[in-house]
Protein backbone atom coordinates (compact mmCIF):
# COMPACT_ATOMS: atom_id res chain seq x y z
CA UNK A 1 0.00 0.00 0.00
CA UNK A 2 1.46 3.60 -0.89
CA UNK A 3 1.66 5.49 2.08
CA UNK A 4 0.83 8.68 0.09
CA UNK A 5 -2.48 7.42 -0.95
CA UNK A 6 -3.31 7.29 2.86
CA UNK A 7 -1.78 10.92 3.66
CA UNK A 8 -3.98 12.05 0.43
CA UNK A 9 -7.60 10.50 1.87
CA UNK A 10 -6.88 11.14 5.13
CA UNK A 11 -9.72 13.56 6.17
CA UNK A 12 -11.97 11.01 4.40
CA UNK A 13 -10.86 7.75 6.03
CA UNK A 14 -11.07 9.65 9.98
CA UNK A 15 -14.82 10.77 8.63
CA UNK A 16 -15.57 7.32 7.74
CA UNK A 17 -14.21 5.88 11.02
CA UNK A 18 -16.43 7.59 12.99
CA UNK A 19 -19.42 6.15 12.23
CA UNK A 20 -17.67 2.78 12.31
CA UNK A 21 -16.19 3.89 16.07
CA UNK A 22 -19.54 4.92 17.49
CA UNK A 23 -21.62 1.68 16.18
CA UNK A 24 -18.86 -0.87 17.45
CA UNK A 25 -19.20 1.67 20.73
CA UNK A 26 -23.32 1.45 20.66
CA UNK A 27 -22.95 -2.56 19.66
CA UNK A 28 -20.79 -3.51 23.11
CA UNK A 29 -21.03 -0.86 25.45
CA UNK A 30 -17.55 -1.41 27.15
CA UNK A 31 -19.16 1.54 30.14
CA UNK A 32 -21.40 -1.63 31.17
CA UNK A 33 -18.46 -3.02 32.48
CA UNK A 34 -17.89 -0.17 35.07
CA UNK A 35 -21.66 1.65 35.98
CA UNK A 36 -23.76 -0.33 38.51
CA UNK A 37 -27.30 0.20 38.81
CA UNK A 38 -29.22 -1.75 42.10
CA UNK A 39 -32.73 -2.42 40.47
CA UNK A 40 -35.74 -2.54 43.29
CA UNK A 41 -38.01 -4.74 41.93
CA UNK A 42 -41.05 -6.84 43.75
CA UNK A 43 -39.87 -10.86 43.52
CA UNK A 44 -41.76 -12.80 41.93
CA UNK A 45 -44.20 -15.65 43.66
CA UNK A 46 -45.25 -18.65 42.32
CA UNK A 47 -48.93 -18.73 43.70
CA UNK A 48 -51.33 -16.05 45.49
CA UNK A 49 -51.51 -18.63 48.42
CA UNK A 50 -47.72 -18.86 49.77
CA UNK A 51 -47.35 -16.89 52.74
CA UNK A 52 -45.70 -12.88 50.92
CA UNK A 53 -42.89 -11.53 52.59
CA UNK A 54 -43.52 -8.78 54.54
CA UNK A 55 -40.57 -7.40 56.65
CA UNK A 56 -37.04 -8.30 56.35
CA UNK A 57 -33.41 -7.86 57.60
CA UNK A 58 -30.01 -9.18 57.68
CA UNK A 59 -28.40 -9.77 61.02
CA UNK A 60 -25.19 -7.11 62.50
CA UNK A 61 -22.20 -9.61 61.00
CA UNK A 62 -20.01 -7.45 63.59
CA UNK A 63 -21.89 -9.49 66.08
CA UNK A 64 -20.28 -12.53 68.14
CA UNK A 65 -20.39 -14.99 65.45
CA UNK A 66 -23.82 -14.58 64.07
CA UNK A 67 -25.22 -14.29 60.69
CA UNK A 68 -28.69 -14.97 58.77
CA UNK A 69 -31.37 -12.93 57.34
CA UNK A 70 -34.79 -12.41 59.21
CA UNK A 71 -38.40 -12.28 57.51
CA UNK A 72 -41.68 -11.55 58.62
CA UNK A 73 -44.29 -13.94 56.29
CA UNK A 74 -47.89 -13.03 56.26
CA UNK A 75 -50.06 -15.94 55.12
CA UNK A 76 -53.42 -15.06 53.43
CA UNK A 77 -55.46 -15.41 56.29
CA UNK A 78 -53.49 -13.38 58.13
CA UNK A 79 -51.08 -15.05 60.53
CA UNK A 80 -47.59 -13.76 60.80
CA UNK A 81 -44.56 -16.06 60.55
CA UNK A 82 -40.31 -15.44 61.38
CA UNK A 83 -38.34 -17.03 58.98
CA UNK A 84 -34.57 -17.56 59.90
CA UNK A 85 -32.89 -17.99 56.39
CA UNK A 86 -28.94 -18.58 55.83
CA UNK A 87 -28.48 -18.38 59.86
CA UNK A 88 -25.48 -18.96 61.63
CA UNK A 89 -24.29 -18.56 65.32
CA UNK A 90 -21.81 -20.30 67.93
CA UNK A 91 -22.46 -23.66 69.21
CA UNK A 92 -23.67 -24.38 72.98
CA UNK A 93 -25.44 -20.95 73.47
CA UNK A 94 -29.08 -21.35 74.69
CA UNK A 95 -30.66 -19.02 72.12
CA UNK A 96 -33.60 -17.32 71.81
CA UNK A 97 -35.14 -14.99 69.18
CA UNK A 98 -37.41 -12.13 69.94
CA UNK A 99 -39.05 -8.97 68.59
CA UNK A 100 -38.79 -5.80 70.10
CA UNK A 101 -39.10 -1.89 69.32
CA UNK A 102 -35.96 -0.31 68.00
CA UNK A 103 -33.79 0.43 70.99
CA UNK A 104 -35.92 -1.23 73.43
CA UNK A 105 -34.19 -5.24 73.15
CA UNK A 106 -34.83 -5.24 76.90
CA UNK A 107 -38.68 -4.74 76.23
CA UNK A 108 -38.69 -7.97 73.94
CA UNK A 109 -41.96 -10.48 72.93
CA UNK A 110 -39.75 -13.92 72.68
CA UNK A 111 -40.97 -16.04 70.46
CA UNK A 112 -38.95 -19.20 70.93
CA UNK A 113 -35.64 -20.87 71.01
CA UNK A 114 -33.49 -21.09 68.31
CA UNK A 115 -30.96 -24.08 66.90
CA UNK A 116 -27.95 -22.84 66.17
CA UNK A 117 -27.26 -25.87 64.13
CA UNK A 118 -30.01 -25.09 61.82
CA UNK A 119 -30.02 -22.48 58.69
CA UNK A 120 -33.31 -22.69 58.14
CA UNK A 121 -36.02 -22.04 60.69
CA UNK A 122 -39.30 -21.08 61.30
CA UNK A 123 -41.32 -19.55 64.08
CA UNK A 124 -45.00 -18.17 64.74
CA UNK A 125 -45.45 -14.86 65.31
CA UNK A 126 -47.97 -14.26 68.23
CA UNK A 127 -51.22 -12.94 67.44
CA UNK A 128 -51.23 -9.45 69.54
CA UNK A 129 -47.83 -8.10 67.84
CA UNK A 130 -47.45 -5.36 65.24
CA UNK A 131 -44.70 -5.97 62.90
CA UNK A 132 -44.62 -2.17 62.00
CA UNK A 133 -44.04 -1.11 65.74
CA UNK A 134 -41.58 -4.10 66.45
CA UNK A 135 -39.31 -3.35 63.74
CA UNK A 136 -36.50 -5.68 65.14
CA UNK A 137 -35.30 -8.91 65.72
CA UNK A 138 -33.52 -9.99 68.53
CA UNK A 139 -31.01 -13.50 69.09
CA UNK A 140 -30.26 -12.91 72.93
CA UNK A 141 -29.09 -15.90 75.34
CA UNK A 142 -32.19 -16.90 77.28
CA UNK A 143 -30.15 -17.53 80.77
CA UNK A 144 -27.90 -14.45 80.46
CA UNK A 145 -30.43 -11.73 78.53
CA UNK A 146 -27.45 -10.53 76.48
CA UNK A 147 -27.98 -9.83 73.56
CA UNK A 148 -26.61 -11.42 70.86
CA UNK A 149 -27.41 -9.96 67.63
CA UNK A 150 -30.19 -7.85 66.14
CA UNK A 151 -31.60 -7.53 62.44
CA UNK A 152 -33.82 -4.32 62.22
CA UNK A 153 -36.63 -5.05 60.02
CA UNK A 154 -37.48 -2.81 57.01
CA UNK A 155 -40.48 -3.42 54.52
CA UNK A 156 -39.82 -6.33 51.74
Amino acid sequence: MNINWIKRYRNALLIAAVPVVIAGWWLFRPEKLFVNERVNEAAPFISTNQPQPVFTGKFDADKAGTKGRATIYKSTDGKLELRLTDFGSTPGDDLHVGLAAPGESSQREDIGAVNPGQMEQRFDVPAGIDPTKTSEVIVFKSKSNGVTATARLEPF
